[in-house]
């Protein structure tokens, strides 16, 4: 199996801690990061362009404009990011990643996104045992449901993902009964333990 990229591993991760779409992270400049205040402005998006492969746009509609704030693991996460991004842009010429992308390809260009969701995310799950799950509901969907889970309400869960409309956030973003409940079972498990002693 190829090597993963670290732009995929690192966007990968930024993907599930933040909720935010693909091309949102994808496309995402470090103008837009600021690590010290721990917040990303999403202004950007990467779309695909006729016969020009993947081009920096507009994000998909008004509402998803906004600033997401970054746990600090994601921060972390980021620091490292970008220090081994600087090692990497020591051994180019001048001029790449010319777009000042934070998750570029290995030659400075933008990500191309099927690879993304059709390779390098399916072989990374394949590698680790797991179903297959696209990466958009795979990590919306996930980071929505643990907010819920913890107590999140939708109107709070539609603001984190920047939804026109509530009822996208509930019809399509909270997983269903018997999901929640095995989410609360393991979550119980974390505070209680498993062995009641004797």
């Amino acid at each position: 199996m190829r090597s993963i990229s670290l732009s995929f591993l690192y966007s990968s991760v930024t993907i599930l801690l933040t909720g935010c779409r693909i091309g949102e992270v994808l496309g995402s400049r470090w103008p837009a990061l600021n690590l010290d205040e721990g917040t990303l402005e999403i202004v950007t998006s990467l779309k695909a362009a006729d016969k020009r492969g993947w081009i920096l746009g507009t994000p998909k509609t008004e509402e998803s404009y906004g600033t997401v704030y970054l746990t600090r693991y994601t921060i972390a996460l980021l620091h490292q990011h970008k220090a081994r991004q600087l090692e990497q842009r020591l051994k180019h010429e001048v001029g790449w990643n010319s777009l000042n992308l934070v998750f570029p390809s290995a030659v400075g260009t933008p990500i191309n996104r099927n690879n993304f969701r059709n390779r390098d995310w399916a072989e990374t799950l394949a590698k680790a045992g797991v179903r297959y799950s696209s990466p958009h509901p795979g990590g919306r969907d996930s980071s929505a449901t643990q907010a819920s889970i913890d107590g999140a309400s939708l109107q709070h869960l539609k603001g984190f993902l920047r939804h026109r409309s509530i009822t996208t956030t509930s019809d399509h973003y909270v997983h269903d009964q018997e999901d929640a409940s095995r989410l609360v079972r393991d979550r119980m498990e974390r505070l209680h333990g498993t062995n009641p002693g004797k």
